[in-house]
């Protein structure tokens, strides 16, 4: 990476960078602890972007710093893409979810915020029926956060975040802990079916999540599927579970115009 970039970059936001000579960085699009909209990780190769300290100016000006480093062969390694990062801008100055959104910070780490962040970006593409990269975008979250990540974009598309969780961190912070550590860490509430799930473990799961669910004190177990192939294979483990083990108490939610299948299962 020479120089340039990072001149621009002083020039910006009217600060100073040291950096060693390496051939590319990773730029993370996520929420700065600190007061600059731009911070460098020089020990991991890290350009921290917070979008949100940029004005109208300065963010075009960043992208065209950008691009232009891009153009000229210094390679920046971007957890999502420019593409991603422009559309979550635009996203993020007028959406539905901004309410639900700024309800949590503070509360959960930066990285679970930049996660649900991006998970929110991800469920107003599935709302307004863009289903335009949203596997693409989905895998990102998944790839810069790992299973939690893609977790908490399970649940964010699922409603879980304002549904459940707000309206317990209203009540109580310690209630809030609670249930957040539970649903998101233990992933104690949920199960997402996903094709790469075969039926015996699935069934597996279900076993081990309904046992956890009791030993927590839950009282439900919600299973999520969206598509024909995963809604028949959930049909049939449980057809196979209420055979080979015990009967489930199931009752069932058809979101149509997703193709969406929830299940409820009530723990006795």
């Amino acid at each position: 990476m020479n120089n340039w970039f990072f001149d621009k970059l002083t020039k910006l936001i009217d600060g100073k960078f040291s950096f060693n000579n390496n051939s590319f960085i990773t730029i993370n699009i996520t929420k700065n602890s600190h007061n600059s909209p731009i911070v460098l990780d020089d020990k991991n190769k890290v350009l921290n972007v917070d979008l949100k300290q940029f004005d109208d100016k300065q963010k075009e000006q960043f992208k065209e710093i950008t691009s232009k480093s891009i153009d000229e062969g210094n390679y920046l390694l971007e957890n999502n893409s420019f593409d991603i990062l422009e559309k979550l801008y635009e996203f993020n100055k007028g959406n539905d979810f901004s309410k639900h959104l700024s309800f949590f910070n503070g509360k959960i780490n930066d990285d679970d915020y930049s996660a649900l962040e991006l998970s929110f970006f991800l469920r107003n593409l599935m709302v307004n029926h863009n289903p335009t990269n949203i596997y693409d975008y989905k895998k990102n979250i998944s790839d810069r956060f790992g299973k939690r990540g893609g977790h908490i974009a399970n649940l964010c598309t699922a409603g879980y975040f304002e549904e459940l969780l707000i309206p317990i961190g209203k009540t109580s912070e310690d209630d809030f802990k609670y249930y957040y550590d539970l649903i998101v860490k233990r992933e104690a509430l949920t199960l997402f079916i996903h094709r790469d799930l075969k039926k015996s473990e699935i069934i597996s799961i279900i076993k081990n999540k309904i046992k956890s669910a009791k030993l927590y004190g839950l009282q439900v177990l919600y299973i999520h599927s969206r598509g024909k192939r995963n809604n028949r294979t959930i049909r049939s483990c449980l057809d196979d579970f209420n055979k080979n083990h015990f009967k489930l108490d199931v009752g069932e939610k058809v979101i149509l115009e997703y193709d969406i299948l929830v299940l409820k299962i009530t723990i006795k």
